[in-house]
């Protein structure tokens, strides 16, 4: 798992990003620099901001698809726009699909087994973090 500051080149020769939060697995083939981690990332996430809007949900968005990048996450924390998209890269297709939610708002990861995650966690105040992790690691 990296996190900021930590920049991801989902390709090679492409652009230098820094995801909010991406994973690899370890059968992923990769280069790793002390700054850089060059290939596609198996889950990216993104926080959006008003300024990174488009960037994340266009710009990024084609670039992760594009390069493979199975699982891509997007949370809008706006106050008046909570907002959580995933998506999961349809490997047939090349393209991304809409993840949808459980009917209980849980999503659970295609490539982190035994991931899966609340979406209300993400709208709360001051979320006790020992306490989602202990519930996502029991599995309930």
């Amino acid at each position: 798992m990296y996190s900021g500051p930590y920049t991801l080149r989902a390709k090679a020769q492409g652009n230098a990003r820094e995801p909010d939060i991406f994973a690899v697995m370890q059968n992923n083939p990769r280069q790793e620099t002390g700054k850089e981690f060059i290939g596609a990332a198996d889950v990216v996430v993104e926080v959006i901001s008003d300024d990174s809007l488009f960037r994340d949900r266009v710009t990024k968005f084609d670039e992760y698809e594009a390069a493979g990048v199975r699982e891509y996450r997007l949370i809008a924390p706006r106050p008046e726009r909570q907002r959580a998209d995933s998506y999961v890269l349809d490997a047939d297709a090349g393209r991304y699909r809409p993840a949808s939610l459980e009917a209980d708002r849980i999503f659970r990861s295609t490539v982190l087994p035994g991931f899966w995650l609340d979406v209300d966690w993400l709208w709360q105040e001051s979320p006790n973090v020992a306490e989602i992790y202990e519930t996502i690691r029991r599995g309930n």
